[in-house]
This record gives structure tokens, sequence and C-alpha cells, in this order.
């Protein structure tokens, strides 16, 4: 079933963000803080919602269980969150670009931006 229980304060919190003018950001950070407690209790009611938030975004493209564990590779869309905060530093919205930036550090990913643009490597 698709239908996701928008009472739920994670769901409340992600639905929000995306409210204010599509926040990827604030989405992403309550499908990380999601994914931790499903992590620190494998029998949270929350795995469905995980997966479902996640869904919405395109962004859990692997097994829950393989994101549970760590293994983040193909998690989230880095060059989309980097032009995301391009965006966000032309617009003077340095907290946005700060969060995609902690974002980002969240999967060791480590930007780096130069005069030909923003780099990323793996940390």
């Amino acid at each position: 079933s698709y239908e996701i229980d928008w009472l739920n304060p994670y769901a409340q919190r992600f639905k929000k963000g995306l409210d204010d003018d599509f926040n990827t950001p604030e989405a992403l950070a309550v499908i990380f803080d999601l994914a931790n407690e499903v992590n620190k209790d494998t029998n949270s009611s929350n795995k469905d919602l995980l997966v479902k938030l996640s869904n919405i975004l395109g962004i859990l493209t692997l097994e829950p269980e393989s994101f549970l564990q760590g293994d983040s590779n193909g998690l989230i869309d880095i060059e989309k969150l980097i032009q995301d905060r391009d965006m966000a530093k032309i617009n003077k919205d340095f907290e946005k670009a700060d969060k995609i930036r902690e974002i980002l550090l969240e999967n060791d990913i480590l930007i780096e931006d130069t005069p030909n643009g923003t780099v990323w490597r793996k940390k």
C-alpha cells in the first residue's frame, strides 16, 4: 500500500519541507532522521514510511536493508544536490546551501568550490 500516514511527525516534517517551495534538503534530512531511527530499532513501524517517503523523491534506489547498513552508494543524486546548492548560493540562501553541504557530508561526500565550479569526492 502506498498510503502515507500524514499524521506521523516525520511525514509532517517531510510534507512541510516539500510545501516550502520544494525544500529538498529538509525533505532529505527527514529521510536520514527516519533511517537513523529505523536503524536503531529494526522493528520500527517507520521502516515502511521511510520507503514511501523516499520513493516520493525517487531516492531510495537500494533495498531498505542495504540503506540501513550504510551502503549509500546510489542513494542520493549528488549532482542534483550540488546544483541545488549552487542555485541556493546564487539566490543568497546560504542556510539552504549549508544544509545541502551537511547532507552530503553525512553521506561521506566532500565538496569543494573551485573557480571552475563545485567538485566532489567520497570521503
